[in-house]
């Protein structure tokens, strides 16, 4: 370390010349409250001045701080600094605050979903104040910038001795007012402000009235029947089939060899022992297998007559119709 020797003081006196031993080199030092504190033996001051060197902040972002909204306690206390080194700076940025917000009263408001402006913002609360009695004498104004370089406006009032507030956002560039909360909505709404009314107290319990209503007994829930559920089918008809030549003589000629007059066919009358189909008024049943169908239109081809097997009687003759209906054999 380099020992350093009192020259000579400046003649303003902001500052000393030291030289070094031997070289003759001079040195500037600058008079401030540490060599002050250092001087006269103030140690504890000298620490604090140390705090200021450990945590310095610009006279530029303590103004912009406040700009934003800070107070100068609040700064002072983060910053670790006197109180008194940022009001220094407080001022001037205080005054800006006042200014704007007394721009912001000159502007329009805007509306949301109005793209006309509305009355100037001074006019607009001075109406409101007038209209709801507040205590006017205590409603208050103040700005800060917020970080998109538009200034928030506040207005603090009082309703029946309860404290309220409003903000509002301010654009420079437009010259427009927006509300911000459900407060400075009420303010800026259309027809007669509704004032905020003071909460009630912890105590008291209130029941907003509401007509009574008839309580709903428990009731056993149906279940719903499905939309696609297949609704109970009826029983099915008597499937109606039309008599057919193969239907009217379902025996062939060619087996029986036996020519029938042509007279109506009735079915009470028929022999019991060949083989007839019986009609009946009950409906059908479904057969087990499918019948094939029956043709209407073309007669059925002849099919070739099967041999007799040998071994067998002969099959017995069938009467004649004249044998059926009378009764006797018909003579030679």
């Amino acid at each position: 370390m380099q020992e350093l020797r009192l020259v000579a003081v400046s003649e303003d006196g902001t500052y000393l010349v030291l030289a070094s031993a031997g070289r003759g080199t001079r040195f500037m030092l600058p008079v401030d409250d540490r060599l002050r504190a250092a001087v006269r033996g103030q140690f504890s001051r000298l620490g604090q001045y140390e705090i200021e060197v450990e945590n310095p902040l610009r006279p530029k972002e303590i103004q912009a701080r406040i700009r934003a909204g800070e107070t100068a306690e609040s700064i002072a206390q983060a910053a670790g600094i006197p109180i008194e080194r940022v009001r220094w700076f407080e001022s001037p940025v205080l005054q800006e605050r006042e200014y704007m917000a007394q721009q912001a009263q000159l502007a329009p408001v805007r509306r949301p979903g109005e793209t006309t402006p509305g009355p100037s913002l001074g006019e607009l609360v001075t109406e409101r104040i007038g209209t709801a009695q507040l205590e006017s004498g205590e409603a208050s104004w103040d700005s800060w910038k917020r970080e998109d370089n538009t200034w928030q406006v506040k207005l603090s009032f009082r309703v029946m001795g309860e404290e309220h507030v409003a903000h509002w956002v301010y654009e420079p560039r437009r010259r427009s007012v927006t509300p911000y909360d459900e407060e400075a909505m009420r303010f800026s709404a259309v027809g007669d402000y509704d004032a905020p009314r003071p909460a009630a107290s912890p105590g008291a319990t209130v029941t907003p009235f509401a007509p009574r209503r008839p309580v709903a007994r428990d009731t056993p829930s149906v279940p719903e029947a499905p939309l696609n559920s297949e609704r109970p089918t009826a029983p099915p008809r008597a499937s109606r089939t039309p008599i057919t030549a193969e239907r009217a003589h379902p025996v062939e000629d060619s087996v029986f060899n036996v020519t029938a007059p042509e007279r109506r066919y009735r079915p009470d009358t028929a022999p019991t022992s060949g083989p007839a189909p019986q009609r009946s008024t009950a409906a059908p049943q479904r057969p087990a297998r499918p019948e094939p169908s029956l043709p209407t239109a073309s007669p059925a081809p002849s099919t070739p007559q099967q041999p007799r097997r040998k071994g067998r009687a002969r099959r017995a003759s069938v009467p004649s119709w004249d044998e059926i209906m009378f009764g006797s054999k018909k003579s030679d």
